[in-house]
Parts: C-alpha cells; sequence; structure tokens
C-alpha cells in the first residue's frame, strides 16, 4: 500500500500499564492455571489472564501444564 516506505527496518516497542480490577482483600494474581484438583474435570486446564507477561513465560507455562 505504501510502497515508497522501507518497513524492514522498523520494529514496535510497546510499554505500560494495565490496570485490572480486583476486589477488596483479594489477592493480585497475575495469571492463573486450574486443572483437575480445582474443578474436577479430568485432562481439562484452564489458563487465565495471560497477557504480556504470560505470553513471555508460556513455554515454562506449557512445559508445567504438560506435566
Amino acid at each position: 500500500m505504501l510502497g515508497f516506505i522501507s518497513f524492514s527496518p522498523t520494529f514496535a516497542c510497546f510499554a505500560g500499564v494495565r490496570p485490572k480490577i480486583v476486589g477488596s482483600g483479594t489477592p493480585d494474581t497475575g495469571f492463573r492455571i486450574d486443572g483437575p484438583a480445582q474443578h474436577g474435570v479430568p485432562g481439562l486446564i484452564h489458563l487465565f489472564g495471560l497477557e504480556s507477561p504470560g505470553l513471555t513465560a508460556s513455554m515454562a507455562i506449557g512445559r508445567h501444564v504438560s506435566q
């Protein structure tokens, strides 16, 4: 579309704060992994709240879930 602009040397970099609503007296959790011990369904794994930190840790999370 913009053939006169070379995008090869460019990159995107983002930083910021993402507000989260947490109830009074409730601990703040970055993300949560629930397995059968939490919900009682064999073989089902729930991954909650995986945003930027969760994506950064995705390889370790995958390893943890596979065990």
